[in-house]
């Protein structure tokens, strides 16, 4: 399905049902997020960023919450 299908699909929808997937967006958004994130932390692309993390709070430059 295309975008120009999904936007016809999302024309016909009832009053309701288009308030239920406005409703469901930023779920579906935030599980995209979260599934990127756990891939480049698979992958490693986080590592550099994670030792700085530690290499900081280790040297005494962070502030606890």
């Amino acid at each position: 399905m295309n975008l120009e299908e999904i936007q016809a699909a999302i024309g016909k929808l009832t009053p309701d049902e288009f308030a239920q997937l406005k409703a469901s967006i930023p779920q579906l958004e935030d599980t995209s997020f979260d599934q990127r994130i756990a891939a480049d932390f698979e992958a490693g692309k986080l590592n550099k960023l994670i030792d700085e993390a530690i290499q900081d709070d280790e040297q005494g430059r962070t502030t606890p919450l």
